[in-house]
C-alpha cells in the first residue's frame, strides 16, 4: 500500500467570553442583571483601543442608536479655538465630562454665561490664536470611567437597557481571528509516486516538501486586498457616513464631500474636526475689511467700449462685465501692484508665486464678475479617500 501524508488546517480559536455571555443570554432567554450588563460592559470597553472605543459612541450617537437627555443644559470646560465665518465668532468648546470626540464649534450666541471663559480664553491666547494643542488626555481608566457615565445617562434618557448597550458594544469588538492570515493546507504528497525512480536506483535525493510561493506570497502586505467581513464592512460604512455627515454639515452652502475606503478597514479619525474659516496663527492678524476696492463701472469706460457691450447686448452675445474691461487699468489687482489673476472664464492665470488679489466689499460688482472665486466657495464636490501606503488623501 502507498504511504501518503497529508496535512490538515490549523487553527487557534481564543474564545471571546464577552460575546459568548451576551449570546447565550439572548438565545436561552437568560436574564441578566442591569449591574452585571454594567460590569460585562466595563470589561469590554477595557479590551477596546479608546480611539476604537470613541469612534463607537460617536457612531452610535450619530446614528441616533443611543440618545443623551434632550434640553440639558452641558456645561462647558475650556475654548479651545476661535474662528470667525462671514462674521461670526465661533469657539471651539470642551465640554465638562465628554471626550474630545464630542467637542464642538459653538457660535458667541450660543454659549450664554460662558463670558468668563471666553475672556479667560482672549486674555491668554489672544483674538487671533487658532487652534490650541491638545490637553494632556487623563489615564484610561478615568477615560472609560467618563465613557460609562455618559452610557448611563443615555440609558436613563431613551430608556434602553443595558443589556442593549451591552450587545451593541460587544458586536462591535474584532474577533480574536479577524486579523490572523488564513493557513492554506499543502497538497496531499504520495510518497511512493514520488520517490519511485529514487527507489529503484537505490537513492533517495532530498525533495523539498514546501509550496512554491505564489505571487500574491511575495506581495507586501500593504498590497494585499483585504477581504471584510460582513460586520466589518458594516462598521466601516456606518463610519464613513458618520464622517461625511460631519464635514458636510460644516460646508453647507459648498460642494458635497464624499468619503471612501476602499482598501482596508480603517475608520476615519474621529478626532478630526473640520473648520469653518481660517484659524490665523499667533502674531497674524487677518482684516475683516478691504483696504482697496476697484472702479470698474460703466462710467469709467470709453465710448468705444460702451458701444461693444451695448452691441454685445443687442446681438444677445455674453456681455464683457466692466472688471474685465477694466483689468488692467482700475480693477483690484493693477491697484494693489499685481497681474489680474484669472481669465474670463474664473481660471487661474497669475504666474506661480504671484498674490492673488480679488473683488471685494468694496467693488460694485456682482457676483458674477470674473475676478470673485474664492470668495464664493468651492463649486466642485470633494472625495476624502483611504490610501494603501499613505493615510487618508483629499
Amino acid at each position: 500500500m502507498a504511504l501518503v501524508f497529508s496535512f490538515l488546517p490549523a487553527s487557534i480559536v481564543e474564545p471571546d467570553c464577552i460575546r459568548s455571555v451576551v449570546k447565550l443570554a439572548k438565545e436561552n432567554n437568560v436574564f441578566l442583571s442591569d449591574e452585571t450588563c454594567w460590569s460585562l460592559l466595563d470589561a469590554c470597553l477595557s479590551k477596546l483601543p479608546l480611539k476604537r472605543t470613541y469612534q463607537i459612541l460617536d457612531e452610535l450617537y450619530s446614528t441616533e442608536q443611543i440618545r443623551f437627555p434632550e434640553g440639558s443644559e452641558f456645561a462647558v470646560e475650556s475654548i479651545r479655538a476661535r474662528s470667525v465665518n462671514k462674521g461670526t465668532v465661533f469657539y471651539y468648546v470642551k465640554w465638562v465630562g465628554w471626550p474630545p470626540v464630542f467637542n464642538t464649534w459653538e457660535p458667541e450666541s450660543n454659549l450664554h454665561g460662558c463670558e468668563d471663559l471666553i475672556q479667560q480664553f482672549v486674555d491668554s491666547y489672544g483674538s487671533t490664536i487658532g487652534m490650541l494643542p491638545p490637553d494632556n488626555q487623563p489615564d484610561r481608566k478615568s477615560q472609560i470611567q467618563e465613557v460609562m457615565d455618559r452610557l448611563r445617562e443615555a440609558v436613563n434618557s431613551s430608556g434602553s437597557l443595558p443589556l442593549y448597550l451591552l450587545e451593541l458594544f460587544s458586536s462591535r469588538q474584532p474577533c480574536p481571528t479577524d486579523n490572523f492570515r488564513p493557513y492554506k493546507p499543502l497538497p496531499t504528497i504520495n510518497i511512493e509516486k514520488l520517490f519511485s525512480s529514487q527507489i529503484s536506483h537505490g537513492i533517495i535525493e532530498s525533495v523539498s516538501l514546501k509550496r512554491p510561493p505564489s505571487v500574491a506570497d511575495l506581495l507586501p502586505v500593504s498590497t494585499k486586498r483585504i477581504r471584510l467581513s460582513r460586520k466589518d464592512k458594516q462598521v466601516l460604512d456606518s463610519a464613513l457616513n458618520a464622517f461625511e455627515q460631519k464635514l458636510n454639515a460644516v460646508y453647507v452652502n459648498e460642494a458635497p464631500i464624499t468619503v471612501e475606503n476602499s482598501v482596508d478597514s480603517e475608520c476615519p479619525p474621529v478626532e478630526f474636526q473640520p473648520i469653518p474659516d481660517y484659524l490665523p496663527g499667533e502674531d497674524v492678524f487677518l482684516p475683516t475689511k478691504a483696504p482697496i476696492g476697484c472702479e470698474c463701472t460703466l462710467d469709467n469706460l470709453d465710448q468705444m467700449e460702451l458701444a461693444k457691450i451695448r452691441k454685445a447686448d443687442l446681438n444677445g452675445s455674453s456681455v464683457i462685465y466692466p472688471c474685465w474691461v477694466n483689468k488692467r487699468r482700475n480693477c483690484c489687482a493693477v491697484r494693489a501692484g499685481a497681474v489680474p489673476p484669472y481669465d474670463k472664464r474664473k481660471r487661474l492665470a497669475a504666474p506661480p508665486g504671484h498674490p492673488v488679489y480679488e473683488c471685494n466689499s468694496l467693488c460694485p460688482c456682482d457676483s458674477s464678475c470674473p475676478f470673485r472665486v474664492v470668495q464664493l466657495g468651492r463649486k466642485v464636490p470633494l472625495c476624502v479617500f483611504r490610501t494603501r501606503d499613505r493615510g487618508w488623501g483629499c
